[in-house]
């Protein structure tokens, strides 16, 4: 079994805060959603906007949208899907400039802090952790933990980090907790390889928040809810995300969901998952079983297929 590693962004340079891109960070982590979601952190609409947040009205009154109007339809749970003819629904572009205006707030709010620090400017990786914790949980959250601005003049990485984890409403969402625990980490040991660094420094998303290492094929999971990955030992290989398995390049066809392969030359999968699986090649298709496969035409004797590899690079879920 090969265990899926989810890691965190890392950056690679000290920058200005303006040359940090948050923007793929929060839209990465934050799943869409064009109705109201009640969650733990409060009710969350488009790009993980929170509606509890004190600029609500104003933000909405922007878009031309009484926020009355979301709060008094139907509030979904969990991951289902919209129905907008029972939930108030955002368009797309609605969605756009609410996360703008949220963003240019969030961005606005770090800057004056950051720019205050007698510390040597933070790199990407931090600048844009604060960024998204500020966007989804308002600067005041960021002020009330002790010692968070003290630490932050003094570019105390590691002791904000551990500070922000020691926060309930930090530790019961993961809305928080992988940036926290990327701001603990600080700037050191880092690499241009997007978010990732050895011993795993493969990226697998855009924003680098899974990682694998350099042999590995980046592979992704078949989850309802979210998307994420897992990271299959081979260098080149094919990812069967019916079964969450990989296949090597030698025989990279996936047998449907089961944790079979077969040969390029031998694409036809026959009985896989048993003890009887094996290949048979696209011109003899049919599996006439004995590790025979016949032709569709009937004037054509039957041959003997390949033997069908069995594939133990499979993936275990980690949350």
């Amino acid at each position: 079994m090969f265990l899926l590693f989810p890691l965190f962004l890392v950056s690679v340079v000290f920058v200005n805060a303006e040359e940090c891109n948050p923007k793929t960070v929060i839209k990465t982590w934050q799943k869409h959603s064009p109705c109201a979601r009640r969650e733990d952190l409060g009710v969350l609409i488009g790009y993980g906007y929170n509606i509890n947040l004190p600029h609500t009205n104003d933000d909405f009154a922007a878009l031309e949208i009484d926020p009355s109007d979301i709060r008094k339809a139907v509030i979904m749970q969990g991951p289902s899907e919209c129905d907008c003819t029972q939930s108030f629904c955002l368009t797309s572009e609605q969605s756009e400039r609410l996360f703008q205006i949220n963003i240019d707030r969030a961005e606005k709010q770090i800057s004056r802090i950051i720019r205050s620090i007698s510390s040597p400017m933070p790199c990407c990786d931090i600048q844009n952790s604060l960024i998204a914790l500020t966007y989804t949980f308002g600067i005041d959250f960021i002020k009330r933990v002790p010692n968070a601005l003290s630490h932050i003049n003094d570019g105390q990485w590691e002791k904000l980090g551990k500070a922000l984890l020691e926060q309930r409403w930090c530790t019961v969402t993961d809305h928080c907790r992988p940036f926290a625990e990327r701001i603990k980490k600080g700037c050191n040991d880092i690499t241009d390889n997007l978010g990732c660094s050895p011993p795993t420094p493969k990226p697998c998303d855009a924003a680098g928040q899974y990682c694998c290492g350099a042999n590995n094929t980046c592979c992704q999971l078949r989850q309802v809810v979210s998307q994420s990955y897992w990271c299959c030992p081979l260098a080149v290989a094919t990812c069967c995300t019916a079964s969450n398995s990989c296949c090597p390049k030698a025989y990279p066809v996936c047998c449907g969901g089961t944790n079979s392969c077969c040969f390029t030359d031998y694409p036809v999968c026959c009985f896989p998952g048993t003890s009887q699986a094996y290949c048979c090649g696209a011109a003899s298709p049919v599996c006439l079983g004995n590790q025979h496969c016949g032709s569709l035409d009937p004037n054509v004797e039957p041959v003997m297929g390949k033997v069908n590899k069995a594939n133990k690079h499979q993936a275990t879920i980690v949350h």
